[in-house]
């Protein structure tokens, strides 16, 4: 379901690529989008306003070429969690080895 920053998110871009689509048009066309998954409104929205043929919002809620194929069908999932050994840094075995032999002292209690 869009909520409303969403919708107005929409709205302003929508505005930026059709400047002669006002946002209080584009939202009352969004309004009737609010059931479906924003990602897949935003897209529709912007394949509206880029075709030059769309004289205004009102065709953003209609079926059309703007809702097929929007290659989004929900919102995309959580990124993975961060890898620092994708970075391609690598310690020297001998390096990682006096770490953890100083993590296991410090967790004993004991001081390097």
């Amino acid at each position: 379901m869009m909520s409303r920053e969403q919708a107005d998110a929409i709205a302003v871009l929508v505005h930026t690529l059709r400047p002669e689509w006002d946002v209080r048009g584009t939202m009352t066309a969004l309004a009737q989008c609010r059931e479906r998954e924003p990602s897949a409104v935003a897209i529709a929205a912007v394949r509206a306003a880029t075709t030059e043929s769309n004289r205004t919002p009102a065709v953003i809620p209609l079926a059309g070429p703007h809702w097929d194929n929007p290659g989004v069908t929900r919102a995309p999932a959580a990124p993975a969690p961060f890898d620092p050994t994708a970075l391609g840094v690598r310690q020297p075995p001998e390096v990682a080895a006096r770490g953890v032999a100083a993590a296991r002292a410090a967790l004993r209690g004991e001081t390097p």
